[in-house]
């Protein structure tokens, strides 16, 4: 499938005809049909190379979530610490994000909301917009997810109250911290 773009006429505005010359019949720019089921090279490469980076990119994901999944970070240490946890012992919103995935990657819930609670939201709405991006990729459209413009004040926030709960030493608020000492 080609990819057109659309061709801005500039007009000269005293006489209002288009101040560009003709490039004529033979014209084909980048990613413009040649003729009726002809594609130019450009558009068959950009595709075949957006196809090829959504497949790279799967790959490279896929392989992160094996070796997450068969290495456990509870137990390994494979995996690097958190400066700022090493430094202050201070949860940032990630601590325990990578725990958590694992914990999602083996349908664990439960720990998973024990690690990072933030993570168990997030997670899953970053792999529908990986996911998203891959199929547009393919010129397959999935909807969107649409935020409210509220969100773009309200997501720091929740990142801040989120870091200060997780570190206060309250009975209650224990499954807001990363559950590492």
């Amino acid at each position: 499938m080609a990819f057109q773009l659309r061709d801005t006429l500039d007009a000269d505005e005293t006489t209002g005809t288009d101040a560009r010359p003709d490039p004529g019949p033979a014209f084909a720019g980048p990613g413009t049909m040649l003729g009726p089921g002809v594609e130019s090279f450009t558009a068959r490469s950009s595709s075949r190379t957006r196809h090829l980076i959504a497949i790279g990119a799967t790959a490279a994901l896929a392989g992160a979530c094996l070796y997450t999944f068969m290495v456990d970070p509870n137990t390994s240490s494979a995996y690097p610490q958190c400066p700022l946890k090493l430094l202050t012992n201070i949860d940032c919103p990630g601590c325990g994000g990578l725990r958590a995935t694992n914990a999602l990657l083996h349908g664990d819930l439960v720990g998973a909301a024990d690690h990072n609670l933030l993570a168990l939201v997030l997670l899953p709405i970053m792999a529908y917009m990986f996911g998203r991006w891959v199929l547009a990729q393919f010129d397959i459209t999935v909807p969107t997810i649409r935020w409210p413009r509220v969100f773009a004040w309200l997501a720091p926030a929740v990142l801040i109250v989120f870091t200060v709960a997780r570190n206060i030493p309250v009975e209650g608020l224990h499954w807001f911290n990363s559950g590492l000492n």
